[in-house]
């Protein structure tokens, strides 16, 4: 089948980005040692303890941080009204599980909300509890003080020796994937993408690692290398939705729109509330002719996400496409993407002036 040119924007910039940062694992399916059932099954069983709740809120905190460096005011609002509910969850379900930690998280997001990022860090700063004992929580003590110290780390030094504790009951494999997605989040793609690999080469099918190491290949538009990586992840007993997404987009790039379509409605049936999915089978479905129902599925994407900068520019696209004789339809929805970050496009700039 003859495909159409690619006009449209698959999920491979903005919202490939957040995608990155919503799925870094507190936890993994496999590991030495661990079959992947064994492991799916101690998860499973996991996810209503404390600890997972933290880390989930923990996560949730983290972003609304990146996000509001980023400049991203209002989404960081949305990440830490979040992670506050989950936090207070934690303090109301388990109020005897390391409460000062608990009430410092839930101060450090009330802060962020009531006065921004800045009065969040002062918090943090001021008013960091000891970390977590290492028995409960996999905190460290403090060792190898200087002589002549008093025995309790300046404000600065607290305030780090928290973040690093509260994350710090994770193991090897897991540690490894974490700092590999913080390079990822920092938009060092070529740096995380060799920490992927390299956890790909002790462990050819690990989940987490193959999906970060596409994402960092699509970013980098090492195309070949992410077709290469999806086949492998495709391999899995029970590829998930991110995976399927993920070789969705290299299929897109590929012109195999039927087989994207085919992996885009498995992923979501597996997610349905993915917005990335729907706005690649937007994508899709527009190469294939179909513009109605890709405009339906860039629609589901922004009820999803208010703020897709992709779907918004694809929504122009397609509006130009379908009704060539108005422009002011494609140019709102054209200032939308540019207002949630999309990139200008020179040629739509140029389309839409005429």
């Amino acid at each position: 089948m003859k495909t159409a040119p690619q006009k449209f924007w698959v999920p491979t910039g903005i919202a490939l980005a957040m995608l990155a940062l919503v799925v870094i694992p507190s936890s993994v399916t496999a590991g030495p040692g661990l079959s992947n059932s064994a492991a799916n099954s101690e998860n499973r069983g996991d996810k209503s303890s404390p600890t997972n709740q933290f880390l989930t809120a923990y996560k949730s905190m983290s972003l609304a941080d990146w996000l509001n460096e980023k400049g991203m005011s209002a989404e960081a609002a949305d990440l830490y009204t979040e992670a506050l509910n989950l936090f207070l969850k934690v303090s109301a379900d388990y109020p005897q599980w390391q409460p000062a930690v608990v009430s410092f998280r839930i101060n450090y997001c009330r802060a962020a909300l009531g006065g921004g990022a800045r009065k969040a860090l002062s918090v943090e700063r001021e008013g960091t509890p000891d970390p977590p004992s290492p028995k409960r929580y996999g905190g460290q003590a403090i060792e190898n003080q200087q002589p002549g110290s008093t025995g309790a780390p300046h404000a600065g030094e607290s305030a780090i020796s928290n973040r690093k504790s509260e994350i710090s009951n994770l193991s090897p494999l897991n540690l490894k994937l974490q700092q590999a997605g913080i390079r990822e989040r920092g938009q060092d793609y070529t740096g995380a993408l060799a920490m992927y690999i390299a956890l790909l080469e002790e462990f050819p099918k690990e989940p987490w690692a193959l999906k970060g190491a596409c994402r960092c290949c699509l970013r980098l538009g090492r195309i070949d290398q992410a077709r290469a990586l999806t086949r492998q992840a495709l391999t899995l007993p029970l590829p998930d939705a991110n995976l399927n997404l993920l070789a969705a987009l290299v299929d897109c790039h590929d012109g195999r729109y039927q087989e994207a379509i085919t992996l885009l409605c498995q992923s979501l049936k597996q997610n349905g509330a993915s917005p990335e999915a729907h706005t690649a089978l937007g994508v899709a479905l527009a190469a294939l002719g179909e513009m109605n129902e890709a405009q339906e599925e860039m629609k589901r994407a922004l009820v999803l996400n208010p703020k897709l900068g992709d779907a918004y520019y694809n929504r122009a696209r397609l509006s130009l496409r379908q009704y060539p004789a108005d422009h002011n339809t494609p140019r709102v929805h054209y200032q939308n993407a540019l207002r949630y970050g999309a990139a200008p496009d020179p040629k739509l700039d140029a389309l839409l002036a005429e």
